[in-house]
């Protein structure tokens, strides 16, 4: 695995694990972004402020009407979450595939 850094979370500035949606983002983050982003226009998120909380590592969880609109301002996709047959698809393919990579090495090592 590689020791690269990712930088930090575009969201809350927390360490970022990978590009999720289009954007360095921390797990977490990722997370809210995929279960929130859907529920736009079926849930109000309301804040309860001045419509501009601040979300930081530590105060990410006060305000889903906040981060949610930071989720979006800096560039988060909701057209890149996965629907449920798609995850299943990607699932399904990165399962043949170690099956195919642990044949491959299986053969290689006996005919060594």
């Amino acid at each position: 695995m590689s020791t690269r850094t990712l930088g930090r979370c575009l969201v809350c500035d927390d360490e970022a694990i990978g590009i999720n949606f289009a954007v360095p983002t921390c797990a977490p983050c990722k997370a809210f972004f995929r279960r929130n982003a859907v529920k736009l226009g079926r849930r109000d998120f309301i804040c309860q402020h001045d419509g501009d909380c601040p979300v930081t590592y530590k105060s990410r969880r006060l305000c889903n009407c906040c981060r949610l609109a930071k989720c979006f301002r800096i560039g988060m996709q909701k057209s890149l979450i996965r629907s449920e047959a798609e995850r299943e698809a990607r699932k399904q393919l990165v399962e043949q595939n170690r099956r195919n990579r642990s044949q491959t090495l299986s053969k290689t090592s006996s005919a060594l």
